[in-house]
């Protein structure tokens, strides 16, 4: 849920920008000349990529974790119903 929270808000902010004109104007305002790039952004750039990534992972193991633990109970629930249905049949 909280990543389409996310994509929901990029997506919104990305089209108010848009239509506003605001956008246009940030990018014709941007110089991306080599030389314009100092090693603070550079180091900026770096760490907010790796602090995306591992977000990103974190999210991924997060999700896959849920996925399995569902399956993990519902097989779990299946395996009691059937059990019940055995002891049913069987005790008589």
């Amino acid at each position: 849920m909280p990543s389409a929270v996310l994509i929901i808000l990029l997506q919104t902010a990305y089209y108010v920008a848009s239509h506003t004109g605001r956008l246009d104007r940030v990018l014709l305002r941007v110089d991306l000349s080599m030389s314009e790039f100092s090693s603070r952004y550079r180091w900026r750039a770096k760490v907010i990529t790796v602090v995306c990534w591992v977000a990103t992972a974190l999210n991924t193991f997060y999700y896959v974790y849920q996925v399995f633990y569902c399956v993990y109970q519902v097989l779990y629930y299946v395996y009691q119903v059937f059990y019940y249905i055995y002891q049913v049949t069987w005790s008589r």
